[in-house]
């Protein structure tokens, strides 16, 4: 009887941790063990396009991995210094999944500067708080100008769905 009771709270001690960690129970603690031991694909975009010239609206699918703060970004290749060089830029969000719509009106964003890549991430939402749907979601991006300039500029402007910083 021991035996078998030991061995429960050894199978409960693996999988508590292994589905808060993708967000299936208790989502902060998932938010937390991704903290002290992230997984290889966490900061990896969820869904990203190339910007094109004279395009305005973006269409993306994806799914949510793990628990946590998600933003939309545009980004470009790092630049030497710490000057926004994508000022004014505004979006509005869309996201539909199933039962679900979730409009986020016309918003600015925040800068930030990475290693590799730096821009501007707008639209900050919780999933599974805010958005709980683990399926794939349509998210609509309508900029509202276009980032011809831009594009010209660094060539290399991408609009992300990416896993963000948990507070």
């Amino acid at each position: 009887m021991r035996t078998k009771i030991v061995i429960l709270l050894l199978g409960l001690c693996v999988a508590v941790p292994a589905a808060a960690r993708y967000g299936y129970i208790l989502p902060n603690l998932g938010s937390l063990l991704n903290l002290f031991f992230p997984p290889d694909d966490l900061w990896s975009p969820l869904a990203e396009a190339i910007a094109k010239k004279d395009v305005q609206t973006y269409s993306l699918k994806a799914s949510h991995r793990y628990p946590g703060e998600h933003t939309i970004e545009i980004s470009i290749p790092r630049q030497t210094g710490m000057e926004n060089q994508l000022p004014g830029i505004r979006l509005e969000v869309e996201i539909i999944g199933s039962g679900i719509t979730r409009r986020s009106g016309l918003v600015t964003g925040s800068p930030f500067w990475g290693q590799k890549r730096e821009g501007v991430s707008f639209y900050t939402y919780n999933f599974p708080k805010d958005v709980n749907d683990r399926n794939s979601l349509t998210y609509n991006i309508k900029l509202d100008k276009d980032i011809n300039e831009a594009i010209h500029r660094f060539g290399d402007v991408r609009i992300a769905i990416v896993k963000g910083s948990d507070k």
